[in-house]
């Protein structure tokens, strides 16, 4: 079912060429944030509304920034982070300590700026952690930092591979994007695989507070629901064979 939508005006990204490709709740209380990966060297957007996106004010992020993928957001320590992944670089996390005015390289496993590229991030607020994950060619695994500045990068089989992360009140589960397996941790440290099934790499995962919805993204959709993250069971009850994303709200 659809509901009625209004068409909203966000601010102009700073390259003038980019749009906005992600969008995500960012503070129980209801703060949003949208990124716009640029395509030039004018450097990348981070938009941001206070009252569920019926405005929105624009947070710059200048060159050298080019591949802006995900924004999250500590309330407790007042930091913005962005995923950042293909393009000519900087890679790995740009962090902001002072509302968005100016951007920083964060430093990944002592190198700054980094060399992985990232695609999402998100804020573990039960952790008191920055959960980030990887999934190129440049490096597969995930990230972690307890303050959005200096950050841990794990690389192989038992880090997990990241595409896109989704957490309840207890656990965080990311899809893989290569695999048909999504991979689980308690402390966003430790990360094991579960095999969802199927032929198609789970790519999108979301949770509404009962459970957890993953969804591939390629033609032939597939889906899956799991309340615990490890128990999957395959649905075959998509309304459209091709999926490039999945939302949830949980109160």
């Amino acid at each position: 079912t659809t509901g009625t939508w209004s068409n909203r005006t966000m601010p102009a990204p700073y390259s003038g060429a980019s749009v906005y490709k992600g969008v995500r709740r960012l503070t129980p209380e209801g703060r949003l944030g949208a990124t716009s990966p640029d395509v030039g060297a004018g450097g990348c957007t981070v938009a941001i509304s206070d009252d569920h996106g019926l405005t929105c004010s624009r947070l710059a992020m200048f060159s050298p920034f080019q591949a802006a993928k995900q924004v999250a957001y500590s309330p407790t320590l007042d930091v913005y982070c962005v995923a950042m992944g293909f393009a000519a670089g900087p890679f790995g996390i740009a962090y902001s300590d002072d509302g968005g005015v100016t951007w920083h390289a964060a430093t990944i496993n002592g190198v700054t700026p980094a060399t992985v590229a990232l695609q999402d991030v998100v804020w573990i607020p039960w952790l008191g952690l920055f959960v980030a994950g990887g999934n190129t060619l440049l490096g597969l695994g995930t990230a972690y930092s307890s303050d959005g500045i200096n950050w841990t990068f794990n690389t192989g089989a038992g880090s997990g591979l990241a595409l896109q992360i989704a957490y309840s009140d207890n656990l965080i589960v990311a899809a893989a994007g290569t695999t048909n397996n999504v991979y689980v941790t308690t402390d966003g440290i430790a990360w094991a695989a579960h095999a969802v099934g199927g032929a198609q790499p789970y790519s999108n995962i979301a949770w509404n507070g009962q459970v957890f919805c993953a969804t591939t993204y390629a033609t032939n959709t597939e889906t899956a629901t799991a309340p615990d993250g490890v128990t999957w069971t395959r649905r075959q009850n998509e309304p459209d064979p091709n999926f490039h994303g999945i939302a949830a709200r949980w109160i």
